[in-house]
């Protein structure tokens, strides 16, 4: 996987946990902070979860809770620690 494919693996689980803003989503790019995707912590772990799940493993929680980007995310998705 590279970083254009896991952009598109988390604009699809964003769509996924709320899709009224997948126009938004679209334009989400590695540097959109975490905080203004317009989601409550709830669909984050929600979006989290999908990309866990389309991946078939399991993030630290650490890591994903250190996470201030979108960009931090494709980087968890790449290279990131398993639990």
């Amino acid at each position: 996987m590279n970083e254009h494919e896991a952009l598109d693996l988390i604009r699809n689980a964003l769509c996924e946990v709320a899709p009224q803003k997948a126009g938004y989503f679209a334009r989400v790019a590695p540097e959109t902070e975490l905080r203004d995707l317009g989601i409550d912590s709830v669909r984050t772990m929600e979006m989290v979860g999908n990309i866990e799940d389309r991946l078939a493993r399991t993030f630290e929680q650490d890591a994903i809770v250190a996470a201030r980007t979108v960009g931090d995310v494709i980087a968890l998705i790449l290279t990131g620690p398993l639990r």
